[in-house]
């Protein structure tokens, strides 16, 4: 019963306060409300509208000028820079171009060449070292700092202190940022040393002698003896380490020369590795390896077998042959030059023979096309043929 009495007051209430919420007091309201509000409104509120816009007319029109405004601007006349904004807003139609940013070209700012922008930078450097205050950006409070140095912005054209802040911060600020002051104290400014560590004068240098090719001779020739010879190592995996308690991987092969390496003053062994029956089966190409001769971990066979025996004579021949070589004489020169170009030339014949047999086999080719034409489809014969193939008849040619 009680829920049913509040909902009837309710229901009676409700337009009562919808009325009461619609009655506007128009004399509350700005004026520019006002005015927006002279389209939407209706015609009651119109009128009461311009009531009140016209009584606000007339009492700003009636209002005098008070004693205090007439005393300051006597005794405070304007300023040329005021006087020109002045005159700047009523050319504008009442607006600051200074505000808006709309300024004549005559009091736009000049760009700096890059000169005067170098210039510029140079005179403020005397205030790298003093003390500061700024205001960070995103902050409002000041805090102390340093000026560690000039940034000359190019592409803004502005020219900014570098400033390292007493809470460690490194900003930026315009030189003529009304947000940094200089102060008159000044700090020793300690660069940061970057580079190689100086060196210890009392350290010995030893100086960097080169191998010899006397030296590099005597190294192989006390190794030339293991050239040609099987030899066998570890083989370490990088992506696979080998496990604990089971055996190392061992890579077999025949040592088939020597490498000197001038920067390590050290022999190699170029070793051919054997090849596995697919590789052989697949005629793979063979691979190679270069280990270091005084490694531990290599195991070279003490003697030799047939191959090996025959490759080892040919390294030692090939270097013998190598040392005693004679320098070609110029007539030797003509007899090498007239036996290359003899084979040249067999060359070339024997390249234009081929060029004549595989035309005759492109003619024979076209021969044969032609005769199958002939055959199947009636094509060299000039009798007309159907679409399935058929020699067309006169009666069919005529029509």
């Amino acid at each position: 019963m009680i829920i049913k009495d509040t909902l009837i007051k309710y229901l009676i209430n409700k337009p009562l306060k919808l009325k009461i919420m619609a009655t506007k007091n128009f004399g509350q309201m700005t004026t520019k409300r006002l005015n927006a509000l002279l389209e939407t409104s209706s015609n009651e509120d119109k009128k009461l509208i311009e009531l009140e816009l016209n009584a606000r007319a007339e009492a700003q029109a009636n209002v005098p000028i008070t004693a205090q405004e007439e005393s300051y601007e006597s005794e405070v006349p304007l300023t040329a820079e005021e006087q020109k904004i002045l005159d700047e807003a009523e050319k504008n139609g009442g607006i600051n171009p200074l505000a808006t940013g709309r300024v004549s070209g005559a009091e736009k700012a000049k760009k700096m060449s890059d000169e005067d922008l170098k210039k510029l930078a140079e005179e403020l450097k005397v205030n790298v070292g003093h003390k500061c205050q700024v205001v960070p950006f995103n902050t409002v409070e000041w805090v102390g700092g340093i000026i560690a140095g000039i940034v000359e912005e190019k592409r803004s054209n502005k020219v900014l202190y570098a400033i390292k802040t007493d809470d460690g911060r490194r900003i930026v600020k315009t030189y003529d940022s009304p947000l940094i002051k200089i102060l008159e104290e000044t700090v020793e400014i300690v660069k940061a040393v970057r580079g190689k560590k100086a060196k210890d004068q009392n350290a010995v240098v030893e100086e960097k002698v080169s191998w010899t090719p006397e030296e590099i001779e005597d190294a192989i020739t006390e190794t030339v003896g293991n050239v040609g010879k099987n030899i066998s190592y570890p083989k370490f995996l990088i992506t696979e380490k080998p496990v604990e308690g089971e055996e190392a991987q061992i890579e077999h092969g025949r040592i088939v020369s020597l490498v000197p390496d001038k920067r390590g003053k050290r022999v190699l062994f170029r070793i051919e590795l054997d090849q596995t029956e697919d590789e052989v089966e697949n005629k793979l190409p063979k691979k190679y390896a270069h280990k270091v001769s005084t490694n531990p971990d290599l195991t070279v066979a003490e003697d030799f077998d047939e191959i090996g025996l025959k490759i080892n004579e040919a390294f030692v021949s090939r270097r013998k042959n190598a040392g005693e070589r004679i320098p070609l004489t110029p007539q030797r020169k003509v007899e090498l030059a007239e036996q290359s170009f003899e084979a040249a030339k067999k060359a070339l014949e024997k390249a234009q023979e081929a060029i004549g047999k595989r035309e005759k086999a492109l003619q024979d080719a076209k021969d044969e096309l032609a005769k199958f034409l002939d055959a199947e489809l009636g094509g060299l014969t000039g009798e007309p043929v159907k679409e399935t193939g058929e020699p067309v008849k006169e009666t069919e040619e005529a029509e």
